[in-house]
């Protein structure tokens, strides 16, 4: 059972790995097409399209986070904070809209915060069934 666990961790690493280059790849090749394209000054402080979005590459962490949460089934794993800072750094650079904006950075502890809640909960739920049934068996 040992190895097919560790068969599993490796194979899904290596998917996890192959998705970031990937992602990071695509990234790369939208982040220089939008700079070479785009040669107006963007957003409220008419600043490059070279700056606005920049943000991009936070994003290259999501699509092997979002592997690697789904194969381990973990949610404690989502890089919840990829999108959420993504959105907040555009939003800050293309719209000039810092202030209201980064209420949305409250979401990561939030999230992180109840994903950790709830898997205690279901540890103590489990090792309470497994208390109660030592103790049936001991009786």
């Amino acid at each position: 059972m040992y190895r097919t666990d560790r068969k599993r961790k490796v194979f899904y690493d290596k998917v996890s790995g192959i998705v970031f280059g990937a992602t990071l790849t695509i990234v790369t090749l939208v982040y220089v097409m939008i700079g070479i394209l785009v040669s107006a000054p963007l957003g409220a402080n008419d600043i490059s399209a070279w700056t606005v979005f920049a943000p991009l590459f936070i994003l290259t962490v999501f699509p092997s986070g979002l592997v690697r949460s789904i194969a381990f089934r973990r949610p404690d794993e989502f890089p919840i904070y990829s999108p959420i800072l993504f959105c907040f750094l555009f939003l800050g650079l293309y719209l000039g809209v810092w202030h209201p904006t980064w209420v949305i950075l409250m979401v990561i502890p939030v999230y992180y915060i109840l994903v950790e809640s709830f898997r205690n909960f279901q540890k103590a739920k489990e090792e309470y069934k497994e208390s109660k049934d030592d103790d049936n068996i001991i009786k």
